[in-house]
């Protein structure tokens, strides 16, 4: 990453989020998802900077130089930071963007907080109540999603993911990414040795086991639907169709939640999308800009 990069600190919802800024202008937040940190975006970053936005990266909760509470991983919570990063970094709405677990709470963030975003950019992440809904009536999408229940088991999953200096991390990586391109190795490197640090894979998993129990059983699911409302903002979503974990049928049904999304099914590119194949992806996030 080419671009000067400055860390900061914002008192959000009673933690100390740390988040990276490059670039000066109008500002867009990007939000990373699992296992990863702030750095999942260094290849989108030169990129924004140089058509004269500013991009901040934050460690989501429970990540990287963010603290890491025991509580506080149900997306009402991880979406109340978010809103309050944007409240004390920009006087009025941002460009949001996320990936992954970032791409589920952009999508509440622009639902719950309509005030706060101008433009959302979803990569790889379903609307979270299509995601949902395929937990309980798409099989073949819960065998995709299997690592999601594992991570329902008491102190295991955290033992998986480090052990071996976290060898589990590194092939998470692998197994979610198209034949041919991958995450660069330094990217990946950094992601495990930050989930390595004490409590770090504890929260990360926490965000699963959070996400499980506002969705089941089935009286909890029609309350958590009732939380999203329809996006008007205009909306992008950029998918990278060999993604492992996560259907591209998933984005059936995605006119409820957003109407007039554009969606842009990427070819030769898995789960990581916009570290696989990053001139793609820069050239979508900036036409759509």
């Amino acid at each position: 990453m080419d671009a000067e990069t400055t860390y900061f600190e914002a008192n959000v919802q009673g933690i100390r989020m740390r988040y990276a800024s490059s670039g000066a202008g109008a500002i867009i937040i990007l939000l990373h998802g699992f296992p990863e940190t702030h750095r999942s975006w260094d290849l989108q970053v030169p990129a924004l900077v140089a058509a004269g936005y500013r991009a901040i990266r934050p460690d989501l909760r429970g990540y990287g130089g963010t603290d890491k509470p025991r509580y506080g991983y149900d997306i009402d919570t991880l979406g109340g930071d978010v809103a309050g990063l944007i409240r004390a970094v920009a006087a009025g709405p941002v460009v949001l963007v996320g990936h992954d677990w970032g791409g589920a709470i952009a999508w509440y963030v622009a639902s719950r907080y309509p005030e706060l975003v101008r433009r959302l950019i979803i990569l790889n992440c379903p609307h979270p109540v299509l995601m949902a809904r395929a937990l309980v009536k798409d099989p073949g999408q819960a065998r995709r999603s299997w690592y999601m229940f594992f991570f329902q088991i008491p102190r295991l999953p955290e033992r998986w993911l480090t052990m071996r200096e976290g060898r589990n991390i590194t092939r998470l990586f692998r197994a979610s990414s198209s034949g041919t391109r991958r995450p660069p190795q330094e990217l990946v490197e950094y992601s495990r040795q930050s989930l390595l640090e004490p409590g770090a894979a504890r929260a990360a998993i926490a965000y699963y086991r959070a996400a499980l129990l506002d969705v089941f059983p089935p009286w909890r699911f029609r309350r958590y639907r009732r939380r999203f409302a329809p996006i008007e903002v205009p909306v992008t979503v950029l998918w990278g169709v060999e993604d492992t974990a996560l259907s591209v049928r998933l984005l059936d049904g995605l006119g409820e939640f957003a109407p007039g999304a554009q969606v842009h099914r990427i070819a030769d590119a898995g789960h990581f999308v916009h570290q696989e194949r990053p001139e793609v992806v820069n050239r979508l996030m900036l036409a759509s800009l």
